[in-house]
Parts: C-alpha cells; structure tokens; sequence
C-alpha cells in the first residue's frame, strides 16, 4: 500500500538509518524508497518497544503493521507516548 501527501517528498536520513538496521543487506540502492517522507512536515516517534519509529506527518500518525502482533505493539507504543505527554494532543 503507497500513501500519497500532498507536496514534495525526500529522503530521510534518519528514517533510512532505522531500515537499514532493520532490514540489513535486504536495502538496495542508494535512497530507499521506503524513507520518502513529506518534506519538513514529517516527525519520527521512536518508542522502545519499536524497532522502527512512528510516523507523524501533520495530525496523522501512520502505523507501519503487517500483521495483529505488529499492531498491537504499535497501538500499545501510540498509548503509552500519549500517556506520558510524549505526544501532544491534536
């Protein structure tokens, strides 16, 4: 599944430097598809529990999940960022 925002879209160092560990050799190329992100609206909320941050792009925060124990370690990480003032309320 692609998400479309409206503007211009770039690479993110960070976000790129969380999939390079995560997926190792497996990244190819020299910009990863996968860390496009809108340009300058973008925030990563890097929780524990994650292997890979949150992605808050003005008030939408994406949850990357393949599967239910994915969302739930998400929906759980989304909770307790809310809880401890982490993320502000929208």
């Amino acid at each position: 599944m692609k998400i479309y925002f409206s503007g211009l879209q770039a690479p993110n160092e960070e976000y790129e430097e969380y999939l390079s560990r995560l997926f190792g050799d497996k990244c190819t190329g020299n910009r990863n598809e996968m860390a496009q992100l809108p340009e300058g609206t973008t925030e990563l909320l890097e929780h524990e529990k994650l292997p890979v941050p949150l992605i808050k792009c003005h008030n939408v925060i994406v949850l990357t999940v393949t599967n239910v124990d994915e969302l739930d370690r998400q929906w759980d990480a989304l909770i307790d960022l809310r809880s401890t003032n982490m993320l502000a309320p929208t």
